[in-house]
Parts: C-alpha cells; structure tokens; sequence
C-alpha cells in the first residue's frame, strides 16, 4: 500500500517537473526544427514552413501573397547569415541575452515567449513563440524611436 503511494507520488513529481520545464524546451525543439528544416534547407514552400508559422487565417489573397513573399525573404536572409559563418548558430530565450553580452530592444508583453537565432555571437533575428507556433521572426521591420516592435505574422496587420 506504502509502496503504490510513493509511486503514485514520483509519477506525479515527474509529471510537474516535465511539465515546468517542457514548454522552454518544446519552444526550443520548435526553433531548432525551423532552422534545420526551413531555414538552412532553405525550404520555401509554404507548405513545409506552414507547420512552424502560425500563417494569418483571414487574409485576402493580396494579403496572403505578400505575406508569403515576406516569409520568403526572411528565410533567404537568415540562411545567408548563417551560412556565412558555416551553418553555426545557436538559439538563446531573451532572459539569457546580458550572459552573451547582448541586448535587445524589442518590445513585446511575453518575453519568456522570445528568443533570438544567434550566429557568430550576433543576434540576426528574434523569434516569438505562441501556443506552439511561431508568430513572429522579423528583426527591425517595425521600428520607432529606438525600440522593435515584433511584426506579428497572425494578425491582420497586411492587407484585409
């Protein structure tokens, strides 16, 4: 009987420890697959990167065309980078960006939500995760006064 109970408690520890520490990691696992995947395979049809993008659901086709253009652009640009400096690059959330010495000026309301692809010690472009998709990897399209404001892919912010 002692013995079931003590079970029952261990599987319930392990349960809660994965559960706290597996958001920061899937969200990483998710980042991670999107760089391999999309980015260095550079890999532009949509419908191997809509599995990773949570992509606008109510666009026009105007909208969706230039959304899909600007997503094409983006994971050209980034392989570029990364490719300069032999496909090393490495994913930090924005809590750990002062342990490499870097800063970043974006503004968003979930920062556990953020992080940044690095390579060569630089940051080329923030990532936003939200309810396991990514919803936002632009760095510096929307600028003003100093601060980024991420340019989020699910809302109607195109053309309607």
């Amino acid at each position: 009987m002692i013995q079931n109970i003590m079970k029952t408690y261990y599987k319930l520890f392990v349960c809660i420890l994965l559960f706290n520490c597996s958001d920061i990691e899937s969200q990483e696992v998710l980042i991670t697959k999107f760089v391999e995947d999309i980015i260095l395979q550079e890999n532009l049809d949509y419908e191997n990167w809509k599995k990773y993008i949570d992509f606008p659901k109510k666009q026009s086709y105007e909208g969706k065309k230039v959304i899909n253009e600007l997503i094409t652009n983006q994971i050209k640009l980034i392989n570029s980078k990364i490719k300069k400096n032999n496909n090393d690059y490495e994913i930090i959330p924005y809590k750990d960006l002062e342990k490499y010495n870097l800063s970043s000026k974006i503004i968003y309301k979930d920062l556990k939500s953020v992080y940044f692809l690095l390579s060569n010690k630089a940051i080329i472009t923030p990532i936003i995760i939200k309810k396991g998709e990514i919803i936002a990897f632009f760095n510096g399209i929307t600028k003003h006064k100093r601060n980024s404001y991420p340019w989020i892919l699910n809302e109607s912010n195109i053309i309607n």
